[in-house]
Order: structure tokens, then sequence, then C-alpha cells
């Protein structure tokens, strides 16, 4: 069953185009990338089962567990290498180069891993890429900046492992969670300002996300990118947010395929071009022009 019409897919395309569109990445992107144990990148689930047999031990899908766990016997600096290994890129599919071809208000995402930045590198685009610790002072004026929520691999240290990577229960247990980070107040007005909301491989599980697109004004512009096997019961958890683009990620990248980026950085995004017919008698005083340019009344002009 489709959960879109031919229509939303054609408005989808002029939108992201545009290059205006806010980008929101989830795990399910990251599987068509493998990193450097030639591996697919993990869910939580598996993630927390390398950790545990990493150190002989079962963890039963437990992150939080594992971890923990891990910790008790080895230290963080042995953790964070073995991360490094399961997070930074060896190779994707060049299917993912279709998606970030295009320029975009801002991507935001909850992987740990570098594969956008990959991708972005190999399409020649400077992505600056940074987590939620970092003051959006400096980077909140640029666009196509790239914001790591829970964390970037990169990054990564012993001394941030418990603040800004999520991954352990310390790290979650911190008051500094996204909705009390510097880049919370900046991502609502991202979402306020951008021209489409689209979710990709995202499977709505953070609360804080839900929270803030729960009975808001961005559901019409938001699109969601979902696996074609849509269950109803996930679709009726989709559709309270925004549209289901039920195509999967790799049917979605083919239909930007043909799609080109918008180049100009001068096309009108707020202001639509009015044309008033020269041949008309209707006299325009200098109040009107007030009025139009103050309140954006066209009533002498209409």
């Amino acid at each position: 069953m489709n959960y879109y019409t031919e229509n939303d897919l054609e408005k989808l395309k002029i939108l992201i185009s545009q290059g205006n569109s806010l980008l929101f990445i989830g795990a399910g992107f990251s599987t068509f990338a493998t990193n450097l144990l030639n591996e697919p990148m993990p869910t939580g689930r598996e993630l927390a089962d390398k950790i545990a047999k990493k150190n002989n031990f079962e963890a039963d899908g437990d992150l939080f567990y594992a971890v923990e766990k891990f910790l008790e016997k080895s230290s963080k600096n042995e953790l964070i290498s073995f991360l490094e290994e399961i997070f930074k890129t060896k190779k994707f599919d060049p299917i993912l180069k279709e998606i970030l071809k295009f320029n975009f208000r801002r991507i935001y995402t909850t992987n740990y891993d570098d594969v956008i930045e990959q991708v972005s590198n190999c399409l020649s685009i400077n992505r600056k890429s940074i987590d939620a610790e970092t003051s959006p002072e400096n980077y909140f004026k640029f666009l196509n900046i790239c914001v790591h929520i829970n964390g970037y691999i990169k990054n990564l240290n012993e001394n941030n492992f418990d603040k800004s990577f999520k991954l352990s229960e310390n790290s979650y247990l911190e008051p500094d969670s996204f909705e009390r980070s510097k880049w919370w107040y900046s991502f609502k007005k991202d979402l306020e300002a951008s021209n489409a909301i689209i979710f990709v491989g995202y499977s709505l599980y953070d609360i804080e996300i839900k929270k803030l697109l729960y009975n808001n004004p961005f559901k019409e512009k938001t699109y969601f990118i979902t696996k074609t096997d849509l269950k109803e019961k996930e679709a009726f958890k989709y559709k309270k947010y925004g549209k289901i683009i039920n195509i999967g990620i790799k049917d979605f990248s083919k239909i930007l395929k043909s799609v080109a980026p918008n180049k100009s950085k001068n096309d009108l995004q707020v202001f639509k071009k009015y044309e008033i017919d020269i041949n008309s008698n209707i006299e325009i005083k200098d109040k009107d022009t007030d009025y139009l340019f103050t309140r954006g009344l066209l009533d002498k002009i209409n």
C-alpha cells in the first residue's frame, strides 16, 4: 500500500532542488555503507552485541549494559578505538550520493558515523560536521552544516565520552540532552524557516524530536522516507507528524537522480513575483506602496 501520490513526489523533488530543506538522517541511511571492519553500519542492538562479543559476554541487544560491562574490564580508550573501527566508513553505496548532492538548509542526524561526510567529500561538497555541544553562534548563519545530535565519531575522545557522545547510560542521564543543548533553539528555527523537513531512515524513537513535531505547524511540510513494506501500525505513528513516502531509500535515490540541484543562491523563496498590468488605469499612491511593504496589502492593485 502506498501512502503517497505522484503529486507528492513531484512536489518533494521541487522542494529539495531549491536547497532550503532540512534533512534529518537516521540509522537506516547508514545501512548502505560499510565500516573499517568490512561490515554494515550496525543498529543499536547490533552494536551492543558487537561490544559484548569483543569482551566475551552476552548483552542481548542492551547497549547501555554492553557499554557499562565493557568498561568494567577495559578502558574508554580501548572502547573508543573499537568504535572508530565500527563507525568510520570504508565504502558506501553510490545511491547515497543522489540524496546528498543537494544543498540543504541544515542536516541533522542521530548517527555517530561519518557516512554523510564521506559521501559529501566524494561530491566535492564541503560540509562542516559538529556535535550538539558545539556553540551554534559561529555556524548558524552558514548553510550545509551537519549536526550530529548524539555525537560524532571523529570528535569522540575520553573527555567527552560521557557527555556529547550519547552511548552509555551515563551520557543519557547527563542534563545536557539535545533539548537542553545549544542547538535546540537553532533546530526549532530551522524547522520554521525550511521549505520542507525530510526524515530519511529515521524511526521516530527519539522522544525529544517527537515532542517537537507533535501538534506543530510543520506537519504539512514534513516527509518521512520509509521502507516500502511499512506496516499499518508503523504508518499510524508517522501519520501524526507528516506525510509518508514509503518507497525506501534506494527508490528515493532513483527519483532524485533526474533532479538537478539549484545552483542559484538568488532565488526568491519567501516572496513571489507579482506583475501589474501596465495598461491598467489603477492609480497607485505613496500610501499604497507603504501598505504593500509594511503590511503586505495588495487591495489597491488587485
